[in-house]
């Protein structure tokens, strides 16, 4: 596990589950 993180999602709802896609289909994001 990382000790710090750049993006910290909050919520598991529609929102939070689709912020968390978009973002890991995202190539350059590394976080």
């Amino acid at each position: 596990m990382n000790s710090s993180y750049d993006v910290v999602i909050i919520g598991g709802g529609v929102s939070g589950s689709s912020t968390a896609y978009f973002l890991a289909a995202q190539k350059s994001f590394d976080g």
